[in-house]
C-alpha cells in the first residue's frame, strides 16, 4: 500500500514539508497556477522530492510520472 494515492496528497504533502516554498509562491500568487508558474527552484525541489519518494516506495510509478504541481 502507498503513503500517498493521488496527486492532491502528493501536492499537500508537498507544500507541508516545504513551508517556505509554499509562503514564497503565496507571496508571488503563484500558488494555484500550476507548476510552470513556480520558480526553477520550486520546481526542482519538486521534482528531487518526487523521486524520493518512488524510490521509497510511498507512492505507484505512475503517480510519479503523472503528479504535476
Amino acid at each position: 500500500m502507498y503513503h500517498y494515492n493521488n496527486q492532491t496528497e502528493v501536492r499537500n504533502a508537498f507544500w507541508e514539508t516545504f513551508p517556505d516554498l509554499e509562503a514564497e509562491s503565496r507571496k508571488r500568487r503563484t500558488f494555484s497556477k500550476g507548476q510552470n508558474a513556480q520558480t526553477a527552484q520550486c520546481r526542482e525541489t519538486f521534482c528531487e522530492w518526487l523521486d524520493s519518494l518512488s524510490r521509497n516506495v510511498q507512492i505507484s510509478d505512475r503517480l510519479a510520472q503523472n503528479v504535476t504541481l
